[in-house]
């Protein structure tokens, strides 16, 4: 899975939501709208590179508690999740490529073989860029300001 993940940290009313929707129009990027779970369970679990089944089933359970959002609107069924990481062949990943493989069961219906951008959109991380760039250093990050 070697496509990026990038950042767009904004406050209130700067029109992100909007761009987060035009965005996912493209068939190469799913935007992901304010799941915090990327920079916060990465004290957890930033420091896996093999996945077992226990740890997989935890990251995805610590998910789904820390969900802001009404899940069911726009991610796969927790069951059907469960059992797609559960099915992930190559597990010798980095936390960040598990991540892009949680942020590819958001919108089960979108064809995911075209995808090489995902996207966070995030208003809680604005203040956090310090710890932001230490867990993802590749990521390009857009900030919107009104």
């Amino acid at each position: 899975m070697g496509s990026q993940l990038n950042f767009i940290l904004c406050k209130e009313r700067t029109g992100s939501s909007l761009l987060t929707t035009m965005l996912n129009g493209s068939d190469e990027v799913v935007a992901v709208a304010e799941e915090t779970f990327s920079l916060y369970l990465f004290p957890k679990y930033g420091s896996l590179n093999n996945w077992s089944d226990d740890a997989i089933s935890s990251l995805l359970d610590d998910f789904v508690l820390m969900s802001k959002k009404n899940l069911n609107l726009y991610f796969s069924d927790i069951t059907n999740a469960r059992t797609k990481l559960l099915g992930i062949k190559d597990r010798n990943i980095d936390y960040q490529a598990m991540c892009k493989q949680l942020y590819g069961l958001f919108y089960p219906t979108k064809r995911k073989d075209q995808v090489s951008v995902y996207v966070e959109k995030q208003i809680d991380y604005l203040f956090h860029l310090k710890e932001l760039n230490k867990v993802f250093p590749n990521s390009k990050i857009v900030v919107l300001v009104r």
